[in-house]
């Protein structure tokens, strides 16, 4: 009979790459000048620095710009929502009723300002005389 070592099976934390983590390692890549450094730097804690690198690098050639930039204003939008939700119910009824009045400005569009620029052609001789 074989002596067989009872093994512990750990399940590998899933790590979801976001268009965040991507640009994160992008970023890491660079100053580290390789994957895996990168993902030693801004993931200590993994296992396989070198397979994580692989998987993020295969995921940076599926993503394009315009995917990573509309989850980015989707993520930056909830906060800006709730922040001028703050501003705008503000306990302060100056920043309160200014910023009130942006919203309304925004939401209905902003009236067009304008402006006259006049165009003057000069001429030497008639300034002369």
């Amino acid at each position: 009979m074989h002596n067989v070592k009872s093994q512990t099976i750990t399940k590998r934390t899933y790590r979801k790459i976001t268009p965040a983590v991507v640009a994160q390692f992008k970023a890491a890549q660079i100053r580290y000048g390789s994957g895996t450094a990168a993902i030693r730097a801004i993931e200590p804690d993994e296992k396989d620095p070198r397979r994580r690198a692989w998987l993020i690098s295969t995921k940076c050639k599926q993503m394009n710009n315009d995917s990573f930039l509309n989850f980015l204003l989707e993520q930056i939008g909830e906060d800006a929502i709730n922040r001028i939700g703050e501003m705008v119910n503000s306990s302060d009824e100056r920043v309160a009723t200014k910023n009130s009045h942006y919203v309304i400005d925004q939401v209905r569009g902003m009236p067009i300002k304008m402006s006259r620029l006049t165009k003057t052609t000069l001429n030497i001789e008639s300034v002369i005389d």
